[in-house]
């Protein structure tokens, strides 16, 4: 089940309830025909589809309730006054900044497709800004270094009971998905959507994590083998927890809750925060530990080596995530994940 808003301010219109001239024209945009060329929106995966019709649909709820009249052409809506007063607003709302961002370049992306004869240069200046701005904020946060992670994992892990009551379930399974994760730093939806089978599996005697175009966010395959520390935990989490609450609901998805219904990926994210602050005082979600892998994989392997383990197509988007010039890694967790990624294309030699 979805997140329910109830702070009607921050609420995000679904594209059903958008001004009927908006939605089709944007039904239009989204029209994929094989003859012609495609609309403007209609290569857009699922999720960033998913992701532009929210912030659309925020960008609605803010001008709906400044009292803008949203029966005028949507172009004629989006003028600079107007989206300062937003970012203002979302500012006020004490919304983080890379969420400010993300809010301006989904309006951009939507407001594009539908008016795509306007020139928005000066909305994507402001949304450009406000990345430069959330960047730099990036560079004061706080990470984790991932021999920390690693070391707390296998200790909670290992020192578990057999057999495992019941009620410590939901604990192994969070220290074991905060391990995975040090290991293999899916994005969130791919972490809490992988099904056993199809997305974990045993080849050739090892643990195998692999994703289609279709499923990750850049559109290549994802492929990553998972090291027999984090493997000995895993198979224990298959074989004996998981079954004690899967059922005909569960499917063959890897995290369950206590009533065998798959993990949404808001609760893998609350239960990450939880769990980092509980033990480390940091609340870290898993896009913040995806952070943390690049900063530590490009310290020890390069750019090139932390782009293909968190799956990034270019070396500048690796270099947004990376803050190695604020983390020392240690040696031998260096070296256990250079060995672990020794099959990568394009890795690096550690530099000595």
């Amino acid at each position: 089940m979805g997140r329910i808003n109830n702070d009607v301010a921050r609420r995000c219109l679904k594209v059903a309830a958008w001004p009927v001239r908006d939605r089709e024209l944007y039904a239009q945009a989204t029209i994929d025909d094989p003859i012609s060329d495609p609309a403007p929106a209609a290569k857009w995966r699922p999720a960033t589809r998913h992701k532009n019709e929210r912030g659309y649909g925020r960008w609605l709820t803010f001008l709906i309730r400044r009292g803008e009249d949203v029966t005028l052409p949507a172009a004629v809506r989006v003028t600079p006054a107007n989206v300062d007063a937003f970012a203002r607003e979302l500012q006020a709302q004490d919304v983080k900044l890379g969420t400010m961002r993300n809010r301006l370049f989904e309006l951009l992306a939507v407001i594009s497709s539908i008016a795509p004869s306007v020139d928005w240069s000066w909305l994507r200046s402001c949304a450009n800004s406000q990345s430069r701005r959330a960047k730099a904020s990036f560079g004061c946060a706080r990470f984790l270094d991932v021999a920390l992670v690693v070391a707390a994992c296998e200790r909670a892990l290992s020192a578990a009971p057999h057999p495992l009551p019941l009620k410590s379930i939901p604990g192994y399974r969070n220290w074991l998905i905060l391990y995975f994760l040090a290991y293999v730093p899916v994005r969130l939806g791919n972490l809490a959507s992988l099904e056993l089978g199809r997305h974990l599996a045993m080849r050739n005697g090892e643990w195998l994590v692999s994703l289609q175009p279709e499923e990750t966010k850049n559109g290549r395959e994802y492929s990553a083998p998972v090291p027999r520390p984090l493997a000995l935990h895993l198979e224990r989490y298959l074989a004996d927890v998981r079954p004690a609450v899967a059922n005909t609901v569960s499917g063959q998805r890897l995290w369950l809750g206590m009533s065998g219904t798959p993990l949404t990926d808001h609760t893998i994210h609350i239960a990450l925060r939880e769990l980092t602050f509980g033990e480390f005082g940091i609340a870290l979600g898993p896009h913040s530990l995806r952070h943390s892998f690049a900063t530590f994989a490009a310290e020890t392997v390069g750019i090139d080596g932390a782009r293909a383990g968190i799956g990034h197509i270019s070396p500048q988007r690796t270099q947004g995530y990376n803050h190695a010039s604020t983390l020392a890694a240690s040696i031998s967790h260096a070296e256990l994940i250079a060995g672990l990624r020794t099959s990568s294309p394009g890795r690096r030699k550690r530099r000595s």
